[in-house]
């Protein structure tokens, strides 16, 4: 990543924790839609929401960044990727 600014760092902890809990509201909705209904498992809440996406980027975290990719680039990307999935699931959810 080029070079990053205190500002910027600054802001990536502001926006941590509304991002981590938007991820997992993402993730309870997807559980919601698709595991729930087609295996009669149990609705997760938030925490466990969080706590289970921690374990998956645990081990699926991609060590290597893009040298060129600035700091815009990635916080668009990280800010994107729920509503993104969530609207993709939406989408397959309508054809259940």
């Amino acid at each position: 990543m080029k070079n990053v600014t205190g500002g910027q760092v600054l802001l990536l902890l502001i926006l941590l924790i509304p991002l981590m809990i938007m991820s997992a509201f993402t993730l309870t909705v997807l559980w919601d839609w698709f595991v729930v209904t087609t295996f009669q498992l149990p609705a997760l809440r938030i925490p466990q929401a969080l706590g289970l996406g921690l374990i998956v980027s645990y081990f699926t975290m991609n060590r290597t960044t893009d040298p060129d990719k600035d700091f815009s680039d990635l916080m668009s990307e990280i800010i994107a990727k729920p509503f993104v999935f969530l609207g993709l699931g939406w989408v397959v959810h309508l054809f259940m």
